[in-house]
């Protein structure tokens, strides 16, 4: 199986096996196939509502967006769905190729690439859909690599805009802006891939392999996971020590029971980025590099996991980022493979 994606809920599993779209439970084995064809369907997106999926097919000569949504509202989920609705959300007489379809995370909008290059957003209300990058830094067949943060206002994406490709660095986007402006955030000369927004926002976790072996002839390389702050409060914020993030946090709830704040468990706060010297926030997170295959960093900031090949296949690592302890998490031997957290 590939393209295995959680669902908002974290109760369901939407994956590709032999070019078919299916939905499996986390807790039982009932699992459902969505399409039925002889072409090939891949990279489905949840809605919000955990009742729609939207996926690229090749059903018409060409890479298409598709969407599949549970039609009875008394159907719980897609694996005890007794009817599933699948629909072009596109003609495909337009003959664009449209791939990447990523929903942002309050499900309003719909990310997409459009001809491998240009990332697109569609209002999934109104359908209205605007151009965000003009494609100029995407200069490999493979696509562009992006990811929405929390606040569903800013893309992150991997770009070639430096003059030395294929070396990719990465980039921030605010897609509500009327004329959105690119930030390149890295701009180091090497690799820099794989881009996971981390820390309500407040930063960017990704793949270098500028401390590492360089690549010849496109393998070999050694990657480190790095952290680039999008606020210096936020970078002020993690290097405290155990003892003055304490202090910190008493002091932040002294404040808010002063102030009469009240913060819910499901608010989603809205992301500070200040681009001015945001190149100079960025820090290496791994104590050493190696073979990398995807990093992440839970939702109360205090653990980074990150799979890594040091003997032989991957295994999952895992490293305190306040006390600097360091462990194998789970021995995997594994092959290629990447991570995802769900929304808890």
């Amino acid at each position: 199986a590939s393209d295995a994606v959680p669902s908002p809920d974290g109760k369901s599993v939407a994956f590709v096996k032999r070019g078919e779209l299916f939905v499996t439970s986390v807790a039982y084995p009932t699992t459902r196939q969505i399409t039925h064809t002889a072409q090939a369907e891949s990279e489905p997106t949840w809605g919000a509502d955990n009742r729609t999926l939207v996926y690229v097919s090749e059903r018409d000569g060409h890479s298409g967006l598709y969407k599949a949504t549970i039609v009875r509202d008394d159907d719980p989920n897609f694996p005890n769905a007794t009817s599933i609705k699948e629909e072009a959300l596109f003609p495909a007489s337009d003959k664009v190729n449209r791939d990447t379809p990523k929903y942002s995370p309050d499900g309003k909008k719909l990310a997409f690439v459009a001809d491998r290059s240009r990332i697109m957003v569609m209002d999934v209300k109104t359908k209205k859909v605007r151009q965000i990058t003009d494609g100029s830094g995407c200069l490999t067949r493979t696509g562009v690599d992006y990811m929405w943060s929390p606040d569903s206002r800013w893309i992150a994406f991997t770009t070639v805009d430096n003059h030395h490709s294929p070396y990719s660095d990465i980039a921030i986007v605010n897609v509500d802006d009327s004329k959105p402006e690119v930030t390149n955030i890295t701009r180091s000369g090497y690799f820099d891939e794989n881009p996971v927004w981390a820390l309500d926002g407040n930063a960017l976790i990704f793949i270098s392999e500028r401390y590492g072996m360089r690549n010849h002839a496109s393998w070999g390389s050694q990657g480190d996971v790095m952290i680039a702050f999008m606020n210096q409060e936020a970078m002020d914020r993690f290097n405290l020590n155990e003892e003055d993030f304490e202090l910190y946090k008493d002091a932040e709830k002294k404040r808010k029971d002063k102030n009469n704040e009240v913060e819910y468990a499901d608010s989603v706060k809205t992301v500070k980025v200040d681009r001015a010297g945001i190149e100079d926030r960025i820090m290496r997170l791994t104590p050493y590099s190696s073979d990398l295959a995807g990093a992440v960093i839970t939702a109360d900031g205090k653990t980074l996991y990150y799979l890594s090949a040091v003997e032989k296949g991957y295994d999952l690592w895992k490293k305190d980022l306040r006390k600097g302890d360091i462990s194998v998490a789970s021995k995997l031997d594994a092959g290629y493979l990447n991570m995802a957290l769900d929304k808890d």
